[in-house]
């Protein structure tokens, strides 16, 4: 079952992830990149364990719920809470129309967050050094004024949700200082429509082989543990997607598991970056790279090593060892950021560099008719979850568009003439047997010639310029809890890079090795390659702009933050002129909160039976006149500056007084 899990608050709240700010704020509440709070899946996940525990659920539904740390994977998944609204708040900042610089990011988070102090007591006076201060999210949002609301997707098994209702009104303390006044909130559970993603009537043809292309973009962080288990790789294996269909599919017999998932017979690509137009990115040939300390503009950007202008030039030639680029020659790197743990069984922290949500990843299926029937469906609710803890932090894809199975046509051979230099190129990483247990460009190109020419002499020649990079797969099955054995493969990206000796036609794509099934051992063939990329050309780093710009609510608040800077500049400014005594200043304080206007504040003013207090407090709230910053219809505003103003007054007359 899918709802919408929401999150009211009722008090400030500050739900952190263990992280201070700049040795400035000790205890932090958890921020995104752009300065906008959030709430951990972590957090919301380990709290609704507790309530479970403390409303008697069943310690085995707890289990299947939650899972076994180390063991079993819970069926409750959910993401990070985001604010509501929170995808048309950061469009602008997807889409280009809107760029925020580190100062205009810590101003979101102010507008949204106060800062507090606390000290601890020791003898009914202040202990010396225990001065902390704690970011808290206020309860208010800055947009509409309104109880701030988080809300995020929640699946869980359907026979559960009279238990999860229970769960989520029990629901009511989170955060960080849940029993000394923040975090209280009200969680509710909200339908969804379920929509399908899919067209509604697609047919095949059990003897036609199919191909599914289709695009996701990242809802949340991913960790998908490389040979170092606390470093993402780069994109997203084969297997991960084999893995998280085959979690989705409901089974009718072994036998149907079997040849979708485990016979090798469907081919599951790997997934790599994509952009904002949807283009498709490969890993980088080791033939492209960079001119080391380059000095000519023409040296800048991507380089082809066996181009003329490089070839015999003697710069010193960097090739890509990661990385993934188009035709064109625009290139780029998926973005990662540092996510910090607390160690549940040891002390200290630990750090997962993981990718970053909010990218997009372009990703493919092949299957013959009949079991591209059943997988297709499996896409139907528009979400795939790959990594680790997918249940709450990580791994939560959002499948874009409408991916349509099309048929695929056997591709002709390509005609490469005497001469030309090509390349076959591996756009996945190659799992190759050797018998001498190592593998390198020698392996490579005998099972090449394998899959071309067999016993037939080929029809090039090997250049010394080819390259090829071996690495350790390894992996770890949470169903039986084990690690995969480990295996070498030769890496994405290495080229076996040839002249023809004839003109002669060979195929545009091949196949070698193991694990087809699972995104490995696929070369293309690039016909000319000393004319890729097309485009020598820099990384893009473009952005498309709206036809017309908009005003987003983020830049909305990135401006009333600065006005309300320059109103409260204002506001010191002119209360040191206050010619009016403590009590006064009291009293207008008082009228001043009491009001529900300007208007109204002006009319209590005049009600002042003194002649000089009167005179003096008119002339000095006379907002038109005072300031330009708080000449404004919003009440909020202006009293925000007059009591700043009185407040400074009050402060400067203690000051005189001692």
């Amino acid at each position: 079952m899918k709802k919408t899990l929401r999150i009211t608050l009722l008090s400030d709240l500050c739900a952190g992830e263990g992280k201070h700010f700049a040795a400035v704020i000790d205890q932090d509440t958890a921020l995104d990149a752009y300065g906008i709070p959030y709430i951990p899946a972590r957090r919301i996940k380990g709290c609704m364990r507790e309530v479970a525990e403390m409303i008697g659920v069943g310690a085995e539904t707890i289990d299947t719920l939650f899972g076994v740390s180390g063991t079993e994977e819970g069926k409750l998944r959910l993401g990070q809470l985001r604010v509501k609204g929170y995808a048309q708040l950061i469009a602008p900042l997807l889409s280009g129309e809107l760029t925020l610089s580190g100062s205009e990011t810590n101003e979101i988070a102010e507008a949204f967050c106060t800062v507090r102090a606390q000290t601890a007591i020791e003898k009914d006076t202040l202990k010396d050094g225990s001065l902390r201060f704690i970011r808290v999210v206020n309860r208010y949002s800055p947009i509409d004024g309104e109880p701030l609301e988080f809300e995020t997707v929640i699946e869980y098994p359907d026979d559960l949700n009279d238990i999860m209702n229970k769960i989520c009104q029990g629901l009511r303390n989170i955060g960080y200082h849940r029993n000394r006044g923040l975090g209280w909130v009200r969680c509710t559970l909200e339908e969804i429509a379920a929509d399908s993603v899919l067209p509604h009537a697609v047919t095949f043809d059990h003897d036609q082989r199919y191909r599914l292309a289709y695009t996701i973009r990242l809802q949340s962080d991913l960790m998908l543990p490389a040979a170092d288990a606390n470093h993402s790789l780069s994109y997203i294996p084969g297997t991960s997607v084999l893995g998280a269909l085959a979690a989705k599919y409901n089974a009718k017999s072994d036998e149907d598991f079997n040849a979708l998932f485990l016979s090798g017979k469907v081919c599951f690509g790997n997934a790599y970056i994509s952009d904002a137009e949807g283009r498709d990115y490969r890993p980088a040939p080791r033939f492209l790279g960079r001119i080391k300390a380059a000095t000519d503009p023409l040296d800048e950007g991507v380089q082809n090593i066996l181009s003329d202008r490089i070839s015999g030039s003697g710069k010193a030639f960097k090739p890509f060892k990661e990385g993934f680029i188009t035709d064109d020659g625009t290139f780029q790197k998926p973005k990662t950021k540092i996510v910090y743990h607390n160690a549940v069984h040891a002390d200290g922290l630990y750090m997962q560099f993981c990718l970053c949500a909010g990218q997009t990843f372009n990703g493919w299926i092949e299957a013959a008719g009949d079991a591209m029937e059943k997988l297709y469906p499996l896409f139907a609710d528009g979400m795939l979850y790959f990594g680790r803890s997918k249940t709450a932090q990580y791994g939560r894809c959002e499948v874009i568009g409408q991916p349509v199975p099309e048929k695929i046509n056997a591709a002709e051979p390509i005609l490469v003439p005497k001469g030309q230099i090509a390349a076959y190129v591996c756009e996945s990483d190659v799992a190759l047997c050797s018998y001498t247990g190592t593998i390198g460009l020698e392996t490579l190109e005998a099972y090449v010639k394998e899959k071309i020419a067999r016993d037939d002499p080929l029809p090039f020649e090997i250049l010394d310029e080819s390259a090829a990079a071996s690495r350790v797969i390894s992996g770890y099955n949470a169903k039986w809890n084990l690690k995969k054995p480990q295996f070498p493969v030769i890496s994405a990206g290495s080229a076996l890079i040839f002249t023809m000796t004839q003109d002669a036609s060979i195929p545009a794509e091949i196949q070698i090795g193991d694990k087809q099934g699972e995104g490995y051992g696929r070369l293309r063939l690039i016909p000319d390659a000393k004319a890729y990329p097309n485009a020598q050309e820099a990384p893009n780093t473009d952005k498309p702009t709206a036809d017309e710009p908009t005003v987003s609510k983020l830049q909305t608040i990135i401006e009333e933050d600065r006005r309300e800077d320059m109103l409260l500049e204002n506001a010191v400014r002119d209360g040191v002129k206050i010619a009016l005594n403590a009590s006064q200043v009291g009293r207008l304080t008082l009228m001043c909160k009491q009001a529900g206007s300007y208007a109204d504040f002006k009319k209590r003013i005049e009600s002042i039976k003194t002649d000089k207090t009167r005179t003096i407090a008119l002339h000095c709230f006379d907002l038109n006149k005072v300031t330009d910053a708080a000449a404004s219809s919003d009440w909020k505003i202006q009293r925000k500056y007059i009591l700043a103003a009185l407040t400074v007054k009050k402060y400067q007359l203690r000051g005189e007084n001692k």
